[in-house]
């Protein structure tokens, strides 16, 4: 029930009465028709008054139209067969978007977990080196450098989740 599908189901609805209506022309067609006329006396023109009534039926085929009928259902044909084609596309574009931002979403998942246990593994050697620096085991350098280490994976951790949120809701509008 994706738009895009809804859509080319309309159009190919359509088509499909355009064609219908092309090869109508090509059959013969029946016309019933009748009429009634009342007229009333006018005295001062001595007109009497009247009733007329005329029924009939007329049947009627086109013969030669210089091919022009029969080349209009021919295009309403291929007009009707292709928006065929972009529906079926539209089907297998809806299904592959959202394959895609499924497995989009999935990977981001899987490198969001290995961020997160990236970090925990720096968050005990940040805690060890923040020991470290408090007796002077450690050069500040190296102490600013491991903190250095620690914050790019926090980042890191943060952008996973974004990029997830973000697949997740390509997936959720894919569908």
């Amino acid at each position: 029930n994706h738009p895009s599908v809804k859509l080319a189901n309309e159009e190919v609805a359509v088509t499909r009465a355009k064609k219908a209506e092309a090869s109508r022309a090509l059959w013969p067609s029946v016309t019933a028709k009748g009429e009634k006329t009342l007229g009333e006396a006018n005295r001062d023109l001595g007109t009497p008054e009247f009733k007329e009534e005329s029924y009939g039926v007329q049947l009627s085929q086109p013969l030669i139209q210089g091919g022009k009928l029969y080349r209009t259902y021919q295009q309403a044909t291929a007009n009707w067969e292709s928006s065929k084609a972009k529906k079926e596309k539209a089907e297998r574009d809806v299904l592959y978007n959202a394959r895609e931002a499924y497995w989009q979403m999935a990977r981001s998942a899987m490198a969001q977990e290995v961020y997160e246990r990236a970090l925990a593994d720096l968050g005990n050697e940040k805690k060890s080196g923040d020991r470290l620096f408090q007796k002077n085991v450690i050069t500040k350098e190296t102490y600013l450098m491991i903190n250095s280490q620690y914050h790019q994976a926090d980042l890191a951790v943060q952008s996973a989740k974004a990029e997830r949120e973000a697949f997740l809701w390509r997936w959720t509008i894919a569908l």
